[in-house]
């Protein structure tokens, strides 16, 4: 089993929410920089992470 740091379990939750309760498709690495007051490159990092961890649904257009 793939353990999330709180970070990346902050992330996955901030995503959930944004897509369930506020009904947008998809999220920004801006929106959760600003959002979350957490750095880019961990969000990038935290979004590969969980790509690893088998969450097909987050990708990175470039």
């Amino acid at each position: 089993m793939y353990k999330l740091s709180h970070s990346g379990k902050l992330v996955l939750m901030y995503m959930a929410w944004r897509h369930l309760i506020c009904g947008f498709d998809y999220v920004t690495v801006k929106d959760m920089v600003s959002d979350l007051d957490i750095p880019e490159r961990t969000v990038r990092k935290i979004l590969a992470q969980l790509r690893d961890a088998g969450h097909e649904d987050v990708w990175q257009a470039d």
